[in-house]
């Protein structure tokens, strides 16, 4: 056996000091990796309340949202060749708050087929899966761990607000959808660093099917400006004339189209998707913001520490190529999108896509960091992990659950008691009004009054003569008026609830008196 020589003991020593950042970097990989799979932990509990929640209410048949009906009864007019879109009338008004993609849609299914939630609420669904997978696929091309899109499928399509909107009749989430299809297109491209050259024909398709499927978005839902906006926002920074080709085309696909439509209805296009929908409130919108804000604020820091490492990266290396650029933009926009929800009649379905874009930046930080050295892959665990722990308590935080009344499934005394109600109108051979629209939908009833919530504002802000309307209640031409509250309670001694106007509340308790009281009180003429 040989002698150790000083020579030897050094370089045996210079060896483990080598090895020790490898160890330790191995180390945290596999901390990281745990925390990682915790990480799935919570969401994978709450998927089967989400589950729960999705099935009972696809196939619920009555609404559980105003909008459904609104939305459902305008579809049943295009069916039957009747422009839901025409200027209000006295004796006709549609409330038509959307771009009519959705509408088209379930006006073809009612084409086919008899009056059903399902349709509208199906595509809601498949939509909602297109973009927690859509999410998923994106974040899975920039990192190689596939845990991580795993987490920001996961999220998405368990968090409670997402799952509230998810199967409800309306064109939120396919509007998502195609904007998400739209930004996946702008991030594939990659401008190149030409300045002003003119466009190459492979970047003249990527933007223009980006417009094309931006602008299917805001034709399903014009508010749905994110992520266009953020994709513009990124083209001019990264190259200015692309940015402007982007722009150019989509005014061209949007505002064209827009401009057809409202001449075809005499103005009405426009009166229905601004007009009446064109005002805002601080207080409206901070009284949905504070509770939403409440329970995900952990959320909404993600999108924030993107763009500061994105913007460190710019710094260092003096470029505009950061990867994470695009949906560092979006994140920021879609947050600062919320604000629609103070507009009239809004509510916190303006806040998922800030939500979802959310998802989207927290799974890309995660995936930055499990790549840098040699922390990285521990502190992007425990940032999802984090993450995960606030969305399992996301019911529980901010105190009362904000939720309480949507993300349920309906108590069997309220689907029996409008399966009654609805008996009731349907046996009703006159003519009936409600501010449940679906009621009428249901029960087979013309319906000439859409969203008593529009028709009120509309009528307060001298947009509609309420005249005709109050004339038939007044000399008790509806048979039944159906209504979800009790007017002659004293809680409404005081004045009308905000969807019936001062003239309509008097005319209803003059002239009718309640003949059922249940989940919903039934007028008939005295």
């Amino acid at each position: 056996m040989g002698a150790t020589t000083p020579a030897g003991v050094a370089e045996a020593g210079a060896g483990a000091e080598r090895a020790a950042p490898g160890a330790r970097s191995s180390r945290f990989e596999r901390i990281g990796l745990v925390l990682l799979t915790l990480a799935l932990v919570p969401l994978a509990f709450k998927a089967p309340a989400a589950f729960d929640f999705t099935r009972s209410i696809l196939g619920y048949p009555f609404q559980v949202d105003d909008s459904e009906g609104v939305i459902l009864s305008e579809a049943q007019w295009l069916a039957r060749g009747v422009d839901p879109y025409q200027p209000a009338r006295p004796d006709f008004f549609t409330a038509a708050p959307y771009t009519p993609l959705f509408t088209m849609m379930n006006a073809a299914a009612f084409v086919a087929g008899p009056f059903t939630f399902k349709i509208g609420r199906g595509l809601a669904l498949l939509a909602t899966l297109a973009l927690g997978l859509g999410v998923a696929a994106l974040v899975r091309r920039r990192t190689a761990n596939p845990l991580i899109p795993l987490w920001a499928a996961l999220a998405i399509l368990t968090m409670n607000l997402v799952s509230v909107w998810s199967v409800r009749a309306r064109p939120d989430h396919l509007a998502l959808a195609f904007n998400l299809a739209g930004l996946a297109i702008v991030w594939r491209l990659r401008p190149g660093e030409r300045g002003w050259a003119p466009l190459e024909r492979r970047e003249w398709r990527g933007i223009g099917a980006a417009a094309a499927l931006f602008a299917l978005g805001f034709f399903t839902k014009q508010t749905t400006l994110a992520a266009p906006l953020a994709a513009g926002l990124y083209l001019l920074l990264r190259r200015p004339h692309l940015g402007l080709g982007f722009g150019f085309l989509y005014a061209v696909l949007t505002l064209g189209p827009f401009l057809l439509l409202d001449l075809l209805t005499r103005g009405g296009f426009y009166q229905h998707i601004v007009a009446f929908h064109r005002s805002w409130s601080a207080a409206d919108f901070l009284r949905l913001w504070r509770p939403f804000a409440a329970r995900y604020w952990p959320l909404l820091l993600p999108p924030v520490a993107l763009t500061l490492a994105v913007l460190a990266e710019a710094i260092r290396d003096r470029s505009r190529r950061d990867p994470d650029l695009l949906p560092a933009i979006y994140g920021l926009v879609a947050l600062v999108a919320g604000l629609a929800a103070g507009t009239h009649g809004g509510n916190h379905n303006h806040f998922v896509e800030g939500l979802i874009a959310a998802v989207c930046c927290a799974a890309l930080l995660a995936g930055r960091l499990a790549s840098s050295r040699p922390a990285g892959p521990l502190v992007a665990g425990a940032l999802l992990l984090a993450l995960s722990g606030a969305l399992a308590g996301e019911s529980r935080l901010g105190g009362e659950n904000w939720l309480a009344r949507d993300f349920r499934t309906p108590r069997p005394h309220e689907r029996a008691g409008l399966a009654q109600v609805a008996a009731f109108v349907t046996n009703d051979p006159g003519p009936v009004w409600s501010d449940n629209v679906g009621l009428l939908l249901v029960a087979g009833k013309e319906v000439r009054y859409t969203d008593p919530f529009s028709l009120a504002y509309a009528a307060r802000t001298g947009q509609w003569d309420q005249s005709a309307l109050v004339g038939r209640v007044e000399r008790g031409e509806f048979s039944l008026i159906a209504l979800r509250a009790d007017l002659f309670a004293p809680a409404t001694a005081g004045g009308p609830p905000t969807d019936l106007t001062p003239e309509l509340y008097r005319a209803i308790r003059a002239r009718y008196r309640v003949v059922e009281r249940n989940v919903i009180y039934l007028y008939a003429p005295r």
